[in-house]
């Protein structure tokens, strides 16, 4: 999503669009250099190929939004520490333990999740009629 590329760069954050498979965008991203990546995808396939291609990169933690119980545990057993299933609170709770393992503090953590949690369900608007 590339809305959510624009996002991570205007937080700070080195985000990429492109084939993370493909050396050049591996490359581009740093990955040698980075301490973190954030993986979400719905082809159960290609997140466990992008998972296991990232963990070549020894200092990388991978944290990784699984479309299953069946999926988050082959990537735990293959050495992703911080998978979790698909629902929207368990992805939000992988970005806050990123997040926090960073240093950023837990209040500013929080008030970025609730911000994401509005924009997903904004509340109903008021309209007189």
């Amino acid at each position: 999503d590339y809305e959510c590329v624009k996002r991570g760069i205007a937080l700070g954050l080195n985000a990429h669009y492109g084939d993370i498979l493909n050396r050049g965008i591996q490359e581009k991203a740093k990955l040698a250099e980075a301490q973190a990546a954030f993986i979400s995808i719905t082809s159960s396939a290609l997140l466990k190929k992008i998972a296991l291609k990232l963990k070549k990169y020894k200092q990388l933690d991978i944290y990784a939004r699984t479309n299953s119980r069946i999926d988050e545990l082959f990537l735990k057993q293959n050495g992703v520490k911080y998978a979790g299933s698909v629902y929207v609170e368990s992805t939000l709770q992988r970005g806050r333990e990123l997040l926090i393992n960073f240093g950023i503090p837990e209040q500013d953590c929080m008030a970025l999740i609730n911000s994401v949690k509005q924009e997903i369900n904004p509340q109903p608007m008021n309209i007189k009629s």
